[in-house]
């Protein structure tokens, strides 16, 4: 199973219940205009995870905490608290879910030759034996 699928569901469960509740006669519900408001941020926070967008998806995030705290007393209180404890799975979810793809280089690299160690070379003075003063290693 795919760690996506739970935040895909959560954003999906999220903008259906923020669909039921905008724009009704209640008061005690989200007011159209929050509402899209919310609906909007929760659509640019999927598409910024689809696109292994992780900064927007963090500017989709926080601006979703804003729009949801900033919603009228007159809503549920109920209500609010389900938002909150929604707001709060998604920011543990975001970061994991959000993996930028990072290119790597993968162009292979030709090993270089080392090199063979020369063993140094002692140089005596033989006292004129022939071999030009140089002993044999």
């Amino acid at each position: 199973m795919s760690v996506r699928l739970p935040l895909a569901f959560l954003l999906g469960v999220a903008t259906a219940a923020l669909v039921a509740c905008g724009g009704g006669s209640s008061d005690k519900l989200i007011p159209s205009v929050p509402s899209s408001r919310i609906q909007n941020d929760l659509d640019a926070l999927r598409s910024a995870i689809g696109q292994h967008d992780c900064q927007g998806a963090d500017e989709a995030l926080t601006k979703l905490k804003r729009d949801v705290a900033n919603l009228p007393s007159s809503v549920d209180a109920r209500l609010q608290r389900r938002l909150r404890t929604g707001m709060a799975k998604l920011t543990l979810r975001v970061p994991i879910d959000c993996v930028q793809t990072t290119t790597t280089d993968t162009t292979p690299t030709t090993p270089t030759t080392p090199t063979t160690p020369t063993t140094p070379e002692t140089t005596t003075t033989d006292g004129g034996t022939g071999n030009g003063g140089v002993t044999a290693p």
